[in-house]
């Protein structure tokens, strides 16, 4: 890994000897991240193996079929960290993968939902576990290690917002309405609004955000179409301990399940 590092510094700061040696810096880094892959736990960090992701995400020359290939891996190392339960990993490379996907030329809508929405979970997942943690321990002589909750809900957040706009912006594009598959695509596009909504939800609820009466009736719309998602937003600000947002969740979710047995006759 060292004699590659080494490389990749000659050829990112020389691209007259990457020609000379015939190696591009892509594919050092790609032989770096692939080393790094089969490599102890300890060699291959997720900080180490994110720095390699920074620097392929600013290269200039990269293609479009490189860029697949960095967010592919950044994308398979964030789902292995957060199936390990591992946020702050699954965060990091989660992140990678958006800086990546603007390098994709035309993302897929399909991309982008499942990349900044697995992001948004990540990071409020981490939340709730920094919130397990100082339950256990306490706060230790003072000591804060890494982001708070609410930094990290605050990060979810932001994230949720621009997420919901990206994906507004590019349905309202001309070639992402007519033609074959566009139906699909705004049904798709509905459904991560929706996901994102409740994420955003969320991360307002237990930020206790002033902002949040302002927000919350639409939020609870665009969250909650049917009675189950209206139950889900009652749950998660009862557990952020939110009486007022419970009690309009609630309220949403009897109006829901009363037009829903309306319309079944």
């Amino acid at each position: 890994l060292e004699c590659l590092e080494w490389l990749l510094r000659c050829v990112t700061k020389d691209r007259s000897a990457a020609d000379e040696i015939g190696f591009p810096p892509q594919r050092v880094l790609r032989a770096l991240l692939e080393a790094s892959a089969d490599a102890s736990a300890s060699i291959a960090t997720t900080a180490r193996l994110g720095s390699y992701l920074d620097v392929a995400a600013g290269l200039k020359a990269l293609t479009e079929g490189d860029a697949r290939w960095f967010l592919d891996f950044a994308w398979n190392r964030g789902v292995a960290a957060a199936e390990a339960s591992k946020w702050s990993d699954a965060v990091l490379m989660f992140e990678r993968s958006c800086a990546l996907l603007e390098r994709c030329g035309s993302a897929p809508v399909v991309d982008i939902a499942r990349v900044h929405t697995a992001v948004v979970q990540a990071l409020l997942l981490q939340a709730r576990s920094v919130d397990a943690n100082t339950a256990v321990t306490g706060d230790i002589a003072g000591k804060v290690v890494g982001p708070d909750a609410r930094e990290l809900r605050q990060k979810a957040l932001a994230r949720a917002d621009r997420a919901r706009s990206s994906l507004r912006m590019r349905a309202a594009r001309p070639s992402c309405s007519g033609g074959s598959g566009s139906g699909a695509k705004d049904v798709l596009a509905a459904a991560a609004d929706r996901v994102l909504a409740r994420l955003a939800f969320e991360a307002l609820c237990f930020l206790q955000s002033p902002s949040l009466p302002a927000l919350a009736d639409g939020l609870i719309a665009a969250a909650a179409p049917e009675p189950r998602s209206a139950a889900a937003l009652a749950r998660i600000a009862w557990e952020a301990g939110d009486a007022e947002r419970t009690s309009r969740c609630l309220k949403a979710y009897l109006h829901l399940l009363g037009c829903s047995e309306d319309g079944g006759g």
